[in-house]
């Protein structure tokens, strides 16, 4: 695994011994930020379920203004403790060692606002409808936040979840990113 663009382009990242978790991989992180093109630069950007932190490190490395990276597994919080200090990003990044439920909460009371959220949970089980509709509960996305799901390509997200409504599917292989978009009322 490596940074694909921006400051710290090139730089190779620690990851998991195999089958130990799916980091995403070179290819999608570099699709999902072509597709977000300029709307990284200034952003305050959101990781959950973060594990070895790429996806949170690249959107800083392409400019982003700040990120927050949401890991449980302390595994993955000791790979996201190193990949940020092999990219020389440990005080630009915030890393919140907590399971998303209990940090979204937490942001929410923080006052913390988003303009991307990237969520990568297990593919496995129910946490991308449970994470939607978390993010929906708490007043942490900004007007015109996206919300973007990196899932397995046979799962079908739910076109609406509350406020978020599906607008774009791209499939890689196996891994599929939906975006989301508020509604505006």
């Amino acid at each position: 695994m490596r940074i694909i663009g921006g400051q710290a382009k090139g730089r190779r990242l620690l990851s998991p011994k195999r089958g130990a978790m799916r980091p995403t991989s070179d290819k999608v992180r570099e699709a999902l930020f072509d597709i977000l093109g300029d709307k990284t630069a200034d952003s305050g950007f959101l990781d959950l379920y973060a594990g070895t932190g790429g996806v949170g490190i690249e959107a800083i490395s392409r400019g982003a203004t700040s990120a927050t990276l949401v890991e449980q597994q302390p595994q993955a919080v000791r790979l996201i403790n190193a990949n940020l200090s092999r990219c020389g990003f440990a005080e630009r990044i915030k890393l919140i060692a907590s399971s998303v439920s209990k940090a979204l909460p937490r942001l929410a009371a923080g006052g913390d606002h988003f303009d991307i959220i990237f969520a990568d949970p297990p593919y496995a089980g129910e946490l991308i409808q449970t994470t939607l509709r978390e993010l929906t509960e708490y007043a942490i996305l900004k007007p015109q936040a996206l919300v973007i799901v990196e899932h397995g390509c046979r799962y079908c997200p739910s076109s609406q979840v509350g406020k978020l409504k599906l607008y774009r599917k791209y499939k890689y292989g196996h891994t599929a990113l939906s975006f989301y978009e508020q509604i505006q009322e």
